[in-house]
Formats: structure tokens, sequence, C-alpha cells
């Protein structure tokens, strides 16, 4: 790809959908991850589920389907004052905005105890994680 090429994104508004960041295999999280995923049939917001990193152990556990990704490489975590629970959840919000940025539109990030009261169609801002 040539750097032109990556400067002529779309900057659509249009929100391509929902992601639900859980952690795989763990009862509370997979129970209100579908309670958020029903608030979203609900309201019509389309979603995936997005298997989170885990740091829960005190070590950083890499879903399957994340771990061969050179983008890990990059990630540098300096401050000891961060539990390895906040790193890996850090690194599950890192890991969506790739998925933002592959999909060149925005997302909605929703951790799994989000309840969805209304559909997340149309970002208001441009280069900005505020919602309005």
């Amino acid at each position: 790809m040539k750097l032109n090429e990556s400067l002529l994104y779309s900057y659509s508004n249009e929100v391509a959908g929902a992601f639900i960041i859980r952690l795989k295999n763990n009862a509370l999280s997979e129970q209100l991850a579908e309670r958020c995923a029903h608030s979203c049939n609900q309201v019509g917001m389309p979603f995936e589920f997005w298997n989170a990193f885990d740091g829960t152990s005190g070590e950083i556990l890499v879903p399957e389907e994340h771990q061969n990704q050179s983008w890990l490489k990059l990630l540098k975590f300096t401050s000891y004052k961060m539990t390895t629970s906040e790193i890996a959840c850090a690194i599950s919000h890192i890991s969506l905005w790739i998925k933002c940025i592959e999909l060149d539109a925005p997302i909605a990030i929703l951790e799994h105890d989000a309840v969805l009261q209304a559909p997340y169609k149309r970002h208001a801002f441009r280069n900005s994680g505020c919602v309005s």
C-alpha cells in the first residue's frame, strides 16, 4: 500500500456496529455479555462478541484469535502502577481500535456489562472518541 492510499480513507461517520468485550470462559462475563447482546437486539444494533485479553490470573492471556497479530510486538507498558487486569483491558481496547482502522468506520465498543438503550448508528465527530 502506498502512503497516499492510506490517507484517502472514507471518514465515514456511520457506525459499522458494536463490539461487546467479554472474557471467554468466564461465567459472569459471558452472562453479562449476553445481557448486553440482548439489549443490542432490542434496539436493532448489530454487534459481535470480542474476546478480551485476560489479566485476572496475574499473567496476560492472549485470545487465540489475536495470538499472531504483529501489532502486539509494538506494545510496551512502562507503568508499574497498572495491574495486569488493567493492562489486559487496555490491550483489549487497542485491539478494537485496530479493528476500527481495518473497517475504516467508527465502531461502538461496549464492555460486557453495558446495556444499550438506543442504537448508536452515527458518530457525531471525526477523529474523536467523544459521544454526543
